[in-house]
């Protein structure tokens, strides 16, 4: 993997596919929604009380599609819905994006869907994401549960999980294409495959980008901070299924060092490699 015709922060070729973060802007955090109980408290002691955390979608063009895994978040906070200036930097406009993947349907990935003026912001493209994620989102239990606390424990948070859903996923909803396979893996154009990736929600995906011989995995949430490729195990507080999300971080660590794979997470905002230490992993940046 090499860096393309932009600095390394911004973009890397992967084989023929030159893949460029488009940052759509960040939010603040409380520390306490970063790491659980079983942080190592001298870890997370290292972070002031709040914290920006990024929300960077990946441009991805393969010389014959453009494109976009996740949207960002739209008008979620004062300092996101950056993408489309993003994606100018990077000399694309939205009706060039021919595919757009949603890993999941968290209001920070799937903001970027729609304009202000309720038009479709990527008129021309495919619109990807996850059956079993659409079905979670839509189903009446969930429905049913969200504002009681009993999901996420903030009745707010999933009052307004609930409302974006509606306001960005409705108007695409005859065109949204929902991707299953039964090997939990399948090539959604050339050169571009998804893959489940369950636990920080029930149907969360991932990609994998290969050209040239090279691979570059983009992990969506799978991994909250970078802390988290150190300690797998540890329960991040967003992830519904928390064994299960542990167990997906452990593979796509396993596949990322064995493959030695570019690895690309939301948000990270930066490309890096996963290295195996002892019994466990480290996360290099690359250069």
């Amino acid at each position: 993997m090499t860096p393309a015709n932009a600095p390394a922060s911004e973009s890397f070729r992967v084989g023929e596919f030159v893949c460029s973060p488009v940052p759509d802007g960040e939010r603040v955090y409380p520390r306490s929604a970063a790491f659980g109980a079983d942080a190592d408290p001298t870890v997370v002691a290292q972070y002031p009380d709040h914290f920006a955390v990024p929300y960077t979608p990946l441009l991805v063009s393969t010389g014959e599609h453009r494109v976009l895994l996740d949207t960002g978040a739209g008008p979620l906070a004062p300092a996101t819905g950056r993408l489309q200036a993003s994606l100018a930097k990077a000399d694309c406009r939205p009706d060039e994006i021919d595919l757009v993947v949603l890993s999941h349907a968290h209001p920070d990935h799937i903001g970027g869907l729609i304009a202000e003026d309720g038009s479709l912001v990527f008129p021309n493209a495919r619109i990807v994401t996850g059956r079993r994620e659409y079905e979670f989102w839509h189903s009446s239990e969930l429905r049913n549960r969200l504002g009681s606390g009993t999901v996420y424990g903030d009745p707010g948070l999933e009052n307004l999980m609930g409302a974006w859903v509606d306001r960005y996923l409705a108007p695409i909803r005859d065109r949204l294409e929902l991707w299953e396979s039964p090997n939990g893996e399948r090539e959604v154009i050339p050169g571009v495959t998804l893959f489940d990736a369950p636990g920080h929600t029930p149907g969360q995906l991932g990609a994998a980008i290969h050209s040239g011989g090279e691979t570059l995995l983009y992990t969506a949430d799978a991994f909250a901070m970078a802390e988290y490729i150190a300690h797998p195990d540890w329960a991040f507080p967003f992830d519904l299924d928390r064994e299960t999300a542990a167990a997906t971080r452990r593979g796509l660590l396993d596949r990322a060092a064995a493959d030695h794979c570019l690895v690309f997470h939301y948000h990270f905002a930066r490309f890096g490699a996963v290295i195996r230490h002892g019994a466990g992993f480290c996360w290099e940046p690359a250069r």
